[in-house]
């Protein structure tokens, strides 16, 4: 539900104009949900964090509520994602962790060394299934800044 472009413009064009051009040739399905020009001289926007969103099944609940409570009460949490580099702590980059109703949300913010990868947070609550299983996980929101 959240994607980022960042394009550079061969001609100035103002952000209406842009936002109906760009809504015109967006496949079924993708929708343009807001247009910002920045000056050229203007720093890359960078991703901060990201927020996720899964579906949960209730038989998996209880489970996951002790998985839950577990991670927010940890001090660290390393994950190795390369076999030659550092492990990244999840403890560290997790913002926020919720099972409510029938989804789990999160947050994760970026590090300077990079991010993990949100199956990494899945795999750690022992949902590293649900995907195979029909749930979808999904990106709700990204969070820029320079």
């Amino acid at each position: 539900m959240a994607e980022v472009l960042e394009v550079e413009l061969s001609e100035p064009r103002a952000p209406e104009e842009l936002f109906e051009a760009l809504s015109a040739q967006s496949p079924p399905g993708l929708q343009v949900a807001s247009v910002e020009l920045c000056a050229p001289e203007e720093r890359k926007a960078v991703a901060v964090e990201h927020a996720y969103q899964i579906a949960v099944p209730p038989e998996r609940h209880a489970a996951l509520a002790a998985e839950v409570k577990r991670l927010a009460a940890a001090s660290s949490c390393p994950i190795q994602r390369r076999t030659d580099g550092p492990a990244v702590d999840l403890c560290e980059l997790l913002v926020d962790l919720k099972l409510e109703a029938d989804a789990l949300s999160f947050r994760l913010r970026v590090g300077p060394q990079g991010g993990l990868s949100p199956r990494d947070v899945l795999g750690q609550l022992g949902l590293a299934d649900l995907e195979q299983q029909g749930c979808v996980l999904t990106r709700t929101h990204v969070e820029l800044g320079s």
